[in-house]
C-alpha cells in the first residue's frame, strides 16, 4: 500500500469520528426541555432527557413507551429511530414536546 493511500484511509476514519460524535442538543417548547445526544451511531446509547413537569410520558418507535425523565436505550439500532415524544403534566396543564432521534448505518459514515 502507498503513503497516498494510507492518508485517504486516514481522512476517512477523521470523518466518520465527527458524525458518529454525541453531541447533546436541546429542544424547549413552554415548560419542558428535552436534551437528545442525536444523531447517534448504530450501537451507541441513545439518552434522552427531559424537565419541566412534575410527571412524564413517553412514547416512540417499536411501542416505546416510558414515564422516566431520564431514559437510556442501549444498542441503537434503526428500529429505535424515529420520532419521540414526550407529555409533561404539571397540575391540570399538559404539555407536548417531539424530538428525532436519527440512528445512523455504516453507509452513511
Amino acid at each position: 500500500m502507498s503513503k497516498r493511500n494510507l492518508i485517504f484511509l486516514y481522512l476517512i476514519f477523521v470523518t466518520t469520528t465527527i458524525l458518529c460524535s454525541q453531541e447533546e442538543r436541546s429542544i424547549k417548547e413552554r415548560s419542558l426541555e428535552v436534551i437528545s445526544n442525536s444523531p447517534v451511531c448504530r450501537g451507541a446509547e441513545i439518552l434522552l432527557s427531559v424537565t419541566g413537569a412534575e410527571s412524564y410520558q413517553w412514547s416512540g418507535p417499536s411501542a416505546f413507551a416510558s414515564q422516566d425523565s431520564v431514559i437510556s436505550l442501549a444498542k441503537a439500532s434503526p428500529m429505535m429511530a424515529g420520532i419521540y415524544q414526550v407529555v409533561g403534566k404539571n397540575g391540570d396543564v399538559f404539555d407536548t414536546l417531539q424530538i428525532d432521534v436519527i440512528v445512523l448505518e455504516p453507509t452513511q459514515f
